[in-house]
């Protein structure tokens, strides 16, 4: 259900998405997307220096860390398909109250 052209109440309907990492982050509005794509870099530098600074280990958790700012960013909720590594015939789809793997048909 859209409130209006440029707000996407359900995500699974919004048009504005980015893939990164294997992930489709599907974002509420073009600003939302516009403001995940200006951040996330510098967001997931200083989490991970923050970690080197505390434990002294380099360790590159990008995946964990964009779904985190992608969290942060979108306030109605989240959606966020990604292929698996483990079989070209699922899918993984978070949404804010679940993980579902679905069958893809091919």
């Amino acid at each position: 259900m859209r409130r209006s052209e440029r707000v996407y109440y359900d995500l699974t309907e919004s048009v504005e998405y980015i893939d990164l990492l294997d992930m489709r982050f599907f974002f509420s509005s073009s600003f939302n997307k516009e403001r995940f794509l200006s951040g996330y870099e510098e967001f997931i530098k200083n989490e991970e220096d923050k970690i080197i600074a505390k434990y002294g280990i380099l360790i590159s958790i990008r995946g964990y860390l964009l779904m985190a700012y992608y969290i942060k960013i979108e306030k109605r909720g989240f959606y966020i398909k990604r292929h698996s590594t483990l079989t070209d015939n699922y899918d993984i789809i978070i949404d804010r109250n679940n993980i579902t793997f679905t069958e893809l048909v091919v």
